[in-house]
């Protein structure tokens, strides 16, 4: 109908304080088709209601279709849950639907908003190493290759820069140890500029999304050993 709900999840306890991300899967409807998500913060001595904040997503996809804060298209695209909120309730409605529509909704995300944190990060590879500097010598793809077998990396990173000065593609690695019980915190692609220099796809200083923390930092190459750090990097 016009405005209805879809469902409501009340009371959700363990939510992590400051800004969050949010992300919700939807699927149909049409043009002119929506749906409303609205948190609602609710304190200790609320009864039963505390603060909301509303978000409203378009949803007019025959596939399955992710949508973040940032796809949000009333004005607010950032979920900041105050440090009064003991509980948390997640309503989603329908907007413009009517009888004949069809909307289905699925896996929604709600988790504490992680850092991108800026690095320094320098390496060379031995085969391209001359004289101070690397040659590139590898045709370089378009797009990151880690997606095959053994990296399996499903970064979507892709090159919108300048390659003049750029060796290859790398994978970085942030590790919790450097035992075999790690755990990886977070994985991204970057290029390889000839000085050794990791930079993200797009030309600009490496960046990875991670809790500030000290990280055991792997680099893979498609034609080389992978390497890492001897001792955990700090990343702030």
């Amino acid at each position: 109908s016009w405005n209805s709900r879809i469902f409501l999840i009340e009371n959700l306890g363990g939510i992590e304080k400051g800004e969050n991300d949010f992300e919700i899967w939807t699927k149909g409807g049409f043009s002119t088709d929506y749906i409303r998500v609205v948190f609602t913060y609710l304190k200790a001595m609320d009864t039963p209601f505390g603060n909301s904040i509303e978000f409203k997503f378009r949803t007019n996809s025959s596939n399955w279709t992710k949508y973040n804060l940032s796809n949000s298209t009333n004005g607010n695209t950032i979920l900041d849950i105050p440090d009064s909120c003991v509980m948390l309730d997640i309503e989603v409605f329908t907007t413009n639907y009517f009888s004949n529509d069809t909307i289905k909704v699925c896996g929604m995300y709600l988790a504490k908003k992680i850092p991108t944190i800026t690095t320094n990060l320098k390496v060379n590879l031995e085969g391209a190493f001359l004289s101070g500097t690397m040659n590139a010598s590898l045709t370089l793809p378009n797009t990151q290759p880690y997606t095959i077998s053994p990296w399996l990396y499903t970064g979507s990173e892709t090159i919108t820069t300048s390659v003049t000065d750029i060796i290859d593609w790398v994978l970085v690695e942030l590790r919790s140890d450097s035992t075999s019980n790690y755990y990886v915190h977070a994985r991204k692609a970057g290029l390889l500029k000839n000085d050794g220099t990791i930079i993200n796809s797009d030309g600009t200083q490496f960046t990875i999304d991670v809790a500030a923390g000290n990280y055991y930092v792997v680099i893979y190459h498609r034609n080389h050993l992978p390497i890492m750090s001897s001792v955990a990097v700090p990343f702030n």
